[in-house]
């Protein structure tokens, strides 16, 4: 059977001619844990996803399957130019807080879904891929994504917000760092080539009002 190998990152090292992507032809049976064995990338992986989806290691692998691996996230590099845009990588412009008790940052995203989006292939996604990356990076202290239920009294005329997350941020540049890894330009590719159109989303960070 033949699946389709990605390696982010420096992953690559481990590939057949250093390369990021390869079609293999492995034995029926393989599992993701022996596939990184055989190429001596077991210790260095992180994270691994099939078709979008993080799995454990022991996941077998199927003819037609897309294989994404990932390095950790923590101490990355730094933030390419490019990913400035992105909703969830915007950097702050107050002193930075790094702690829950020392006035966190939490920033709010309010998504559109592509046309044609089904809202549950996207909320799906959010279970499956999402929230378990989320968890994984340093910098984020809670993430949870709402959907909107009802009418938005006073918003523009066409606005079809759908979905609001809410991300509470422990350290703003690790976050930049977690955003600019292999492992967070991944997840902002997936979100938004596939599911919600990035030109009407909404954004904005906060931080509380002490008593």
């Amino acid at each position: 059977m033949t699946v389709t190998v990605h390696m982010h990152g420096n992953l690559r090292r481990f590939m057949p001619g250093g390369a990021d992507r390869l079609d293999m032809t492995l034995a029926a049976g393989t599992t993701i844990g022996a596939l990184l064995a055989d190429l001596g990338a077991e210790r260095d992986t992180w994270l691994v996803a099939v078709n979008g989806a993080t799995v454990e290691t022991g996941r077998v692998l199927e003819a037609g399957d897309l294989l994404d691996c990932f390095e950790p996230v923590a101490g990355g590099a730094e933030p390419r130019p490019s990913m400035t845009a992105h909703p969830r990588f915007k950097p702050s412009t107050r002193s930075d807080k790094k702690t829950r008790g020392d006035g966190m940052t939490v920033r709010f995203v309010i998504n559109t879904l592509k046309p044609g989006v089904e809202p549950a292939a996207y909320e799906k996604w959010l279970r499956e891929y999402d929230y378990r990356v989320a968890k994984t990076l340093p910098s984020i202290i809670s993430y949870r994504t709402f959907r909107i239920e009802g009418p938005i009294h006073n918003a523009p005329a066409g606005a079809a917000w759908r979905y609001i997350e809410r991300i509470e941020i422990r350290d703003v540049g690790q976050y930049q760092k977690d955003i600019a890894s292999p492992v967070g330009q991944e997840l902002i590719r997936q979100l938004y080539e596939n599911y919600c159109d990035r030109s009407k989303t909404i954004f904005f960070a906060t931080e509380p009002i002490e008593d």
